[in-house]
């Protein structure tokens, strides 16, 4: 079960300000936020973001993310990428990436900066790394604002 949470602007948008991509700043929202539960317990979080440098336009995610800080996963919920290239981040073997992996940020590899390194899609690295920045918009509000860490 999801139990919906209110998201502060500014705090979001301070949390944001905190996560990069390959060295440059993040240009994303946070939308919404809810707490996962299981039964009672407080099982992860899932932030949704929208990061605004996607090739055609703003990508939004659904980003999961466990009480440990391991990502559990992300879902795309809103894309206008090229066809057979951008819209390619649809397809799991490169959402899938970022699934299991516990990371306090992510990097699109063959562009440099700190993070645990996604393979860009063949062709469309201003996708992937739109797609990687909302990620790592999640997770920095997801330390900063949720109070999680990643546990090494």
């Amino acid at each position: 079960a999801f139990e919906q949470m209110t998201v502060d602007v500014n705090e979001a948008a301070a949390a944001v300000e905190q996560a990069t991509i390959g060295g440059a700043a993040v240009n994303a929202v946070i939308d919404e936020a809810a707490k996962a539960l299981s039964g009672s317990e407080e099982i992860g979080y899932v932030v949704t973001v929208t990061d605004k440098e996607g090739y055609g336009g703003n990508i939004q995610i659904s980003v999961g993310i466990l009480s440990d800080g391991t990502l559990n996963g992300i879902s795309i919920l809103s894309i206008s990428e090229t066809a057979g290239l951008g819209m390619n981040a649809q397809e799991p073997e490169f959402y899938e990436q970022f699934s299991g992996k516990q990371a306090e940020k992510f990097a699109v590899s063959k562009d440099g900066g700190e993070g645990e390194p996604i393979d860009a899609i063949s062709g469309a690295t201003i996708t992937s790394k739109a797609v990687t920045g909302g990620v790592n918009a999640a997770l920095a509000y997801y330390q900063n604002v949720l109070g999680g860490s990643v546990n090494e």
